[in-house]
């Protein structure tokens, strides 16, 4: 005997929905994983750009920048945010190497680039 109606049943409708929500459970965390990895890679490039803008700031002024807020207007149109929302900055430490630097409140996405010795 043949079934005459189309469609699926109630059963079969929910079975497709607990397969589903099953594999959404499942690849969830690896999403999660992928968002901050994307993050990371962003603070990352903004940080080399901004690296480029101070080297060419040194280039024409023969010194470098105390912060990157004088790169503002000739170089760049503002100094800007972070992923978490917090601003680079340039710091120099005792051996006289110049470094833009950004901090989170995660650990993991606090980042410090070189970018020149003054010696």
């Amino acid at each position: 005997m043949y079934r005459t109606d189309k469609g699926f049943t109630l059963v079969e409708v929910l079975t497709v929905l607990l397969v589903v929500s099953i594999l959404i459970a499942v690849m969830l965390p690896f999403f999660g994983n992928i968002s901050d990895k994307v993050r990371a890679y962003k603070m990352k490039i903004q940080m080399e750009d901004l690296k480029k803008q101070v080297i060419k700031y040194n280039m024409k002024y023969n010194e470098f920048p105390d912060s990157l807020s004088q790169l503002q207007g000739e170089f760049i149109i503002k100094v800007p945010l972070n992923p978490s929302g917090k601003l680079f900055f340039i710091e120099k430490d005792i051996n006289g190497d110049f470094f833009i630097k950004s901090e989170s409140n995660n650990p993991e996405f606090t980042f410090k680039l070189f970018i020149a010795s003054e010696n």
